[in-house]
């Protein structure tokens, strides 16, 4: 009989369609762990490179990708040569206030930035940290000499000046803010 042909083939693929269903759900499920799995392989490759051998593994105190390798593996780089360059994904300048300004620089205000180079550009105070705040360890700076001042970390205004500040990123500059009496 032809129906019953065709119910028993209907069951055979309704059997095989529930057998590549659960087998698409462990497929997914695998590939889902497989992040997992790469960072765990990665951080273990990591530490036997450095008990193995002299290599050390350091971390970046920046976000960011690196652009510019300065040096060949094994060649001799002495203590505080930049090794790489790291182009930054976030824009900001450090901008040092002193101590008699504070009060009159806030979070949130529009200032003029003038950079080393002296050309300008316009950015937003983002956030201020004074001397008794432990700073996060992308604002830290141990060459600048220990003066009671202000951090203050300024984002640009304008997108088109994102290269520039990134640029500039670990240089002092000058901020001014316009002041109504």
């Amino acid at each position: 009989n032809k129906v019953d042909d065709y119910e028993m083939q209907i069951n055979d693929l309704e059997s095989a369609n529930r057998v590549l269903s659960e087998e698409i759900k462990y497929w997914m499920s695998y590939l889902g762990e497989l992040p997992k799995y790469m960072e765990r392989y990665q951080t273990s490759l990591m530490e036997q490179m450095s008990a193995n051998s002299a290599l050390s593994v350091f971390k970046s105190p920046t976000y960011g990708n690196v652009s510019i390798i300065n040096y060949k593996q094994y060649d001799l780089v002495y203590k505080g040569e930049p090794i790489m360059s790291i182009e930054m994904e976030d824009a900001y300048v450090r901008a040092y206030i002193p101590q008699d300004e504070f009060g009159s620089i806030f979070t949130g205000d529009i200032v003029n930035v003038i950079f080393p180079d002296r050309t300008k550009g316009k950015g937003v105070i983002e956030k201020i940290y004074s001397d008794l705040e432990k700073l996060p360890p992308e604002y830290q700076d141990e060459s600048r000499a220990s003066v009671r001042s202000l951090l203050a970390i300024v984002r640009p205004l304008n997108e088109s000046q994102q290269k520039k500040w990134k640029s500039n990123n670990r240089l002092g500059v000058e901020i001014r803010k316009r002041r109504f009496f």
